[in-house]
């Protein structure tokens, strides 16, 4: 069967910025471009990174494998934030919190569509 548009997907994730370029090194290894975005806000305050990468939908489960490889999930001590005055009955101390991985959508190309725009104007 011939590919068409509708076998296309838009392959939306969302990682922390610690593990945007190896992702996208490792898309790129294997064929997949991609288009990498810096994303604002997150959780912990962290950057995060978008990256946009455009499959057929038999190679969805292969970037999604990529992805889980290289977005990597871990435990980090953070400090708690907490302005309190310090005195002797209160030490602060960092929390353990898990962090990392990736969010991920997958929607019908053909549905996404793009909105061409004209390089110069008359």
């Amino acid at each position: 069967m011939k590919p068409t548009s509708r076998d296309q997907k838009l392959i939306i994730c969302v990682v922390q910025k610690d593990d945007a370029q190896r992702l996208l090194e490792a898309l790129h290894k294997e064929g997949f471009g991609s288009i990498l975005l810096s994303s604002t806000g997150g959780f912990l305050r962290r950057g995060n990174a978008t990256i946009l990468t455009l499959a057929s939908q038999w190679a969805v489960d292969n970037v999604i494998g990529i992805i889980a490889e290289n977005a990597s999930e871990r435990n980090e001590i953070r400090d708690p934030g907490i302005s309190l005055q310090v005195s002797e009955w209160y030490v602060p101390r960092g929390i353990q919190v898990h962090t990392g991985g990736a969010s991920v959508w997958v929607l019908d190309a053909h549905l996404a569509g793009y909105l061409p725009i004209a390089a110069s104007r008359k």
